[in-house]
């Protein structure tokens, strides 16, 4: 996590506007990705927070190389293991709102 992301997620909880962080899992994203801001806005919707690795950050896509084998975005990393697919994300997302 840089940095900015950091930021975020305190700035976030300090002013309660995210309900609850998700520990242990990871998105892998791309902001100009379609189908990661699918997730992205089911999570804000939801007042939902994770960690987030942004794949055109330095570090980040090889990482998602080396646990999912492809670099295909978005993909939720849960216990070690990927999960793609935007509507497969979001339906196990949905099991923790």
């Amino acid at each position: 996590m840089n940095s900015q992301e950091a930021f975020r997620k305190a700035f976030l909880k300090d002013k309660g506007v995210m309900k609850m962080h998700l520990e242990g899992l990871t998105l892998y994203y791309k902001n100009t990705c379609p189908y990661c801001q699918k997730v992205l806005g089911f999570m804000a919707r939801n007042e939902l927070s994770l960690d987030m690795c942004d794949i055109t950050m330095p570090g980040h896509l090889d990482n998602l190389l080396r646990i999912g084998g492809k670099n295909q975005v978005p993909c939720l990393i849960i216990d070690g293991e990927a999960l793609y697919e935007s509507a497969d994300i979001i339906t196990y997302l949905d099991t923790f709102v």
